[in-house]
């Protein structure tokens, strides 16, 4: 008798410890599951606030910029010393993407430069409209400027085995009033590819929401 009950003195225990053991892992795989949680909902917080650039960063400071649109009379909005700084935070403020936006879009500013020995078209031209419709913004540079990859080096024109360089003075891009971020594209007036004086298209593509630009030229009318 004093066997049996040793014995099942014996197997409570045991039970006992198995069941203290499954509720001890329990609690740790909970604590686990917690703390994971609560570090991927930070970690999407965070990436929701946080704003990436999307910008390509060698266009920057033209020394003319000018709005054209059939919305005002003139048919051209310059910007000068009195609105550029508007301009240029709306300029600014068109490439930034919160992080998670960035993430799911698979968007983090990457480009490809389109070389084209497309001949860039006169602006009385149907080609020139046809290409920017009524509403577009010009950049103009007064030195020839360096396209870059997204990497940080320079491009070199693929039409060339000795691989030189191509240079623009000119950048143009189109705008609308769709209130959503989507591709833009850049339209560059380069030389170097072709015998001077011709200039050609190079284009680039990145995402950007233009209606900013829409709102600015809405306070000229």
């Amino acid at each position: 008798m004093m066997e049996q009950v040793e014995r099942q003195q014996s197997t409570n225990s045991l039970e006992e410890a198995y069941l203290q053991k499954r509720i001890k892992n329990k609690k740790i795989a909970y604590l686990v599951v917690s703390i994971v949680t609560f570090v991927l909902a930070c970690a999407i917080v965070i990436m929701a606030c946080v704003n990436v650039d999307l910008r390509p960063q060698f266009i920057k400071n033209p020394n003319e910029i000018t709005i054209y649109t059939d919305e005002v009379p003139s048919g051209f909005i310059l910007i000068n010393d009195e609105n550029e700084n508007k301009f240029n935070d709306i300029y600014s403020n068109m490439f930034k993407l919160n992080v998670l936006s960035a993430l799911f879009s698979g968007n983090f500013g990457n480009y490809n430069i389109n070389e084209t020995m497309t001949r860039f078209p006169q602006s009385d031209t149907s080609e020139f409209k046809e290409m920017f419709g009524k509403n577009y913004v010009k950049f103009v540079f007064n030195e020839p400027q360096n396209l870059y990859n997204k990497n940080g080096t320079k491009y070199h024109s693929q039409y060339s085995s000795e691989g030189y360089n191509i240079t623009f003075t000119e950048v143009y891009f189109s705008y609308d009033n769709d209130n959503m971020t989507k591709d833009l594209t850049f339209y560059f007036a380069v030389e170097g590819n072709i015998s001077k004086p011709n200039k050609t298209v190079t284009k680039l593509t990145i995402s950007a929401n233009v209606y900013p630009i829409y709102e600015l030229v809405e306070l000229y009318k």
